[in-house]
């Protein structure tokens, strides 16, 4: 996707990037860039239409987040009720919370 090690990682090119992944999968929903950011600052009423019923059919819900500088991704796997932070930079490997460690997260799951 980069062949230029000056140019950064945006929302286009994520979005476009999870577009292909979406393609190729049907077990999986990928959210774009902006579920988060309208999450953020409109609360659970700005993407309540974007969580259909449908959606928790699937296995795996993936959102990408952008933080300072830098992109993360969050893995929602339904019927495992667990709960993926994915982070290239500050972990070596996934860090996974079950319904029990994180209630508040999972309750989408139930």
């Amino acid at each position: 996707i980069l062949n230029n090690s000056s140019v950064w990682l945006n929302d286009i090119i994520i979005n476009d990037t999870i577009r292909e992944f979406g393609k190729n999968s049907e077990d999986c929903i990928f959210y774009s860039t902006y579920f988060y950011s309208v999450f953020r600052t409109r609360g659970f009423r700005g993407i309540e239409t974007w969580l259909t019923p449908d959606n928790f059919s699937k296995n795996k819900l993936i959102f990408p987040i952008h933080l300072p500088l830098h992109w993360i991704t969050i893995c929602v796997e339904v019927k495992q009720k667990l709960v993926q932070y994915m982070d290239s930079l500050f972990a070596v490997e996934p860090l996974v919370h079950s319904k029990e460690q994180m209630p508040e997260a999972c309750s989408v799951c139930r």
